[in-house]
């Protein structure tokens, strides 16, 4: 179902707060989240099954915002797309001719807020997340966005524009890949270890029902016998818990999870002297730890990528675009790429040059899809539930 879509505050005396006030919208882990206003009378919310048109980057340039050249990216953890996000944001705010900053957190939800309040503090006028406890980190979204500042997110509300995907999709083709392997490779049985994201969010909850949807068409020899979320989307999570895993089911042949948490279970697998060439191990995300072991060609088989590098040039670009009064898209739906061992190089070829793919409407056309526009002429509109095409 679609997010909804609210009015928020008055555009008028936002701006004169930007530049002083933005920041302190994430510091709910030290003080009292500030309480989020009620839409103004006479105001409405759009249909959550509204439909987007595509973007259209030729909406005027509005009046100058005024706010503060500076785009932040409060990074959840250190998680390679996460950095990659963060190099090529940097990159595109250059560009832009706007300053970069960021933050790079470990999971713990307190320390995340705090981060983006001292952005706020500090004076900025966009600002990238994801999300780490979606309702720790509402209240200083809002705050945010009644300053003027674009909030630019990874699925999380409220945001003025987010990246999404079809999560329930991501996670079924990740499930029916493993699925395949089991039924050709493994005689149709297999105990599998899942990491899951449930915490973060509906969404992601979206994606676990979709692997396990995707892994019943192997048959019923296919066994889910620990389905776990670790800490933080982190390899050394993995590391620990597949070691727990491996420990209490000895006989797991298939690991699914983000390529992060899958990396780190690949290498305690390998590291206690258990990795079999049999073995299936698949990943969300498309992390370059992952991507090199499966251009190795062994047990790490597949993952289902992102244009992280892309997305963050994206996001870089539309933060400038916001400051400058421009219009930007209101979602990015970003479709997962499949990648083996014979697809990863173009892949990687394309990711490696974000800045010149962005600039090929086409080639861009591949990686992402704009949706809608807002500018800061109307940012009273904006996203309370994330958007998702399914």
């Amino acid at each position: 179902m679609n997010g909804a879509l609210r009015t928020g505050p008055s555009r008028f005396g936002v701006a004169a707060l930007a530049a002083g006030t933005a920041a302190a919208v994430v510091l709910a882990g030290c003080s009292a989240p500030p309480k989020a206003s009620s839409p103004p009378e006479g105001s409405s919310t759009p249909s959550v099954d509204a439909k987007l048109a595509p973007f259209d980057p030729n909406v005027p340039t509005g009046a100058p915002t005024g706010l503060p050249t500076r785009v932040a990216f409060a990074l959840p953890a250190p998680a390679p797309f996460y950095v990659n996000m963060g190099e090529n944001l940097k990159q595109a705010a250059k560009d832009g001719g706007i300053e970069y900053v960021e933050s790079v957190g470990d999971g713990n939800p307190a320390q995340y807020v705090d981060s983006l309040n001292q952005f706020l503090s500090r004076g900025i006028g966009a600002l990238v997340l994801a999300p780490v406890d979606p309702a720790a980190q509402e209240a200083a979204q809002t705050k945010a966005i009644q300053a003027g500042v674009s909030v630019l997110s990874l699925v999380a509300t409220p945001a003025t524009m987010q990246g999404n995907a079809d999560q329930y999709q991501v996670g079924l083709s990740q499930g029916e890949a493993a699925a395949e392997y089991i039924k050709a490779s493994l005689n149709g049985k297999a105990n599998i270890l899942y990491f899951n994201q449930d915490s973060t969010g509906a969404e992601l909850q979206k994606r676990h029902k979709g692997v396990l949807d995707g892994l019943k068409t192997a048959g019923a020899g296919a066994k889910v016998v620990t389905d776990v979320e670790t800490k933080s989307v982190t390899a050394e999570d993995g590391f620990a818990a597949a070691n727990t895993a491996f420990q209490a089911h000895p006989d797991i042949s298939v690991v699914l999870g983000s390529d992060a948490q899958t990396v780190g279970a690949y290498r305690a697998v390998k590291q206690a002297g258990k990795l079999k060439d049999s073995m299936y191990f698949g990943g969300v995300d498309g992390d370059p730890d992952a991507l090199a072991l499966i251009e190795e060609g062994g047990p790490y088989r597949s993952s289902f990528g992102f244009a992280w590098s892309l997305l963050g040039y994206a996001y870089g670009k539309y933060a400038a675009d916001w400051i400058a009064g421009k219009s930007i898209p209101r979602v990015l739906l970003v479709p997962p790429v499949a990648l083996t061992k014979e697809t990863v190089p173009a892949y990687n070829s394309d990711m490696a040059r974000a800045a010149e793919v962005f600039k090929d409407p086409a080639l861009r056309a591949k990686y992402l899809n704009e949706l809608g526009n807002v500018s800061f002429a109307n940012k009273d509109l904006y996203w309370t539930n994330s958007y998702s095409p399914s």
